[in-house]
């Protein structure tokens, strides 16, 4: 395979650097682009390689992280049944949402969206990524949805490309804190002062507002924010020819409506810097006190990931979809395993309703109140019990704690690091926990950052989960069962009857 000299800007073709024919489509097997006409295999170079952070002043936005506007090397679908908007080849013939496997049609075409700046090619194949999520998901048999497990089939995987963002970042850092250190035996206050320069390479957001959404009951779409990172460094200029074959999500938000994300990111990246530099044992109170932008730099992506979904119990929109995703450059994986809770809640109800069904007709099958009684405390006890064991092992299933550790996995560099700390006589109150940022214009703003914010419920739901609706219904008949025929023992040891 040939990697050609000529430098591979977007908007312009790249030929083939043998018979220098256009035509050429990706070949995953090859690893690169293959000519149609004479079959070499040539890949364009890479553009997104460690650097630049030195003449990085100020705010620049690639092409491709301007306004959102309208390109005609492929055609958009928003499909009806999740409401996703996925974008194909203009020449591809199957027309399939990658998310719910729904089939789209004609009169669900809509316009499409901008041309990235980069994109990162499949290098993962189909079959790998089917084992991948295998591997992932075969200790998650017991309690899970039966057709989750039957539908993860090779065949059932979606290859799409999704749309990132990627941030360059150069900034002044200051924090300032207090702390402790025992000066000749004795406990001294402590000031503590640190600023640096800090350059961050690729952060790396979602593109789509829905995979920013991260409120767990009304979806799954955080196990595409786990899969981060990609090795964005081996990204090529963007090329239509290796959308062929695959299907891919367009941009839907602008740079403006991810800046603030990008703060808190930002911020938690130079916490987590800081506290690198220092033994934070001695220290009782650190606050990052400044955060100036000298520059950034933004660029639109389209990354590679297989898909697998399967839809939960439940009614039309209210149904929760399922996803497994790996990613097709590391083969990081991670999914959420729908719960076939309402099938085992029956399967536990069954002894406890034959154990009031028996009691509540012991006058005909001559059986003992008190044993009747008993039988059902005791059912009872076992569907509690039962019920807590599936609840705990189950909470592994959809992993809803896990998200893309972007503090420790997005690429840092610190320079020029200073330090000031002296001693006090004097006991120092512990500052506000709060950032001061300061844009490149040298406007300023304040924030209160904490890396649970991109797990932050961001949309309440307005309904009650299907799996917990059903489960609420069987609890209620099964108090309102056992109230019935306790009412009625009562009643007969009374003479009440």
């Amino acid at each position: 395979m040939k990697e050609t000299d000529e430098i591979h800007t977007k908007g312009k073709v790249l030929k083939c650097p043998n018979c220098g024919a256009s035509e050429a489509e990706f070949d995953i097997d090859a690893g690169g682009l293959r000519c149609l006409v004479c079959r070499e295999v040539f890949m364009s170079p890479k553009v997104n390689e460690y650097g630049g952070f030195e003449e990085l002043v100020g705010e620049v936005r690639e092409s491709g992280a301007k306004d959102l506007r309208n390109d005609d090397y492929a055609v958009t679908f928003k499909c009806p049944a999740c409401g996703a908007n996925v974008m194909f080849d203009k020449n591809v013939k199957e027309v399939r949402c990658h998310w719910c496997r729904h089939n789209l049609t004609v009169a669900e075409k809509i316009p499409n969206g901008e041309m990235p700046d980069l994109v990162l090619p499949f290098s993962m194949k189909r079959r790998s990524a089917f084992l991948a999520m295998k591997s992932f998901v075969d200790d998650k048999r017991i309690f899970a949805l039966g057709r989750f497990h039957r539908g993860l089939k090779e065949k059932n995987l979606r290859a799409v490309y999704l749309p990132y963002i990627l941030v360059d970042v150069k900034a002044r850092v200051k924090a300032y804190g207090i702390g402790t250190v025992v000066d000749k035996g004795t406990p001294r206050n402590l000031k503590v002062y640190r600023e640096f320069e800090m350059l961050i390479d690729d952060l790396t957001v979602e593109a789509s507002r829905d995979k920013l959404n991260r409120d767990k009951t009304i979806n799954t779409n955080y196990v595409i924010n786990t899969i981060l990172p990609f090795d964005t460094s081996e990204a090529v200029a963007w090329d239509p020819r290796y959308l062929k074959g695959y299907s891919c999500e367009k941009r839907d938000i602008n740079i403006e409506g991810l800046k603030v994300r990008l703060d808190y990111q930002v911020a938690d990246i130079a916490k987590n810097q800081i506290y690198k530099m220092i033994d934070s044992a001695s220290y009782s109170h650190l606050n990052v006190g400044e955060v100036e932008y000298v520059g950034r730099r933004w660029k639109t992506a389209y990354f590679p990931v297989w898909l697998y979904s399967c839809r939960e119990f439940g009614f039309g929109k209210w149904r929760k979809i399922h996803y497994i995703a790996v990613n097709a450059r590391t083969g990081e994986t991670m999914g959420s395993v729908p719960v076939g809770k309402l099938f085992w809640n029956l399967v536990m109800f069954g002894p406890l309703t034959i154990s009031v069904i028996l009691t509540g007709l012991s006058p005909i099958t001559g059986m003992n109140p008190q044993s009747g009684l008993g039988l059902i405390i005791a059912s009872l006890i076992i569907y509690v019990a039962v019920s807590i064991f599936a609840n705990n092992r189950t909470e592994d299933y959809k992993n809803n704690d896990a998200r893309h550790d972007y503090e420790n996995e997005t690429r840092v560099t610190i320079n020029e690091a200073k330090s000031d700390d002296c001693l006090s006589e004097k006991t120092i109150a512990p500052m506000e926990a709060k950032i001061v940022m300061k844009d490149e214009k040298g406007e300023t703003f304040d924030i209160y950052p904490s890396s649970k914010f991109m797990q932050d419920v961001e949309e309440k739901p307005t309904f009650i989960e299907p799996e917990k609706f059903f489960m609420g219904c069987i609890m209620v008949i099964t108090v309102g069962l056992i109230l019935l025929v306790v009412g009625l023992i009562m009643a007969s040891e009374f003479g009440l009857l």
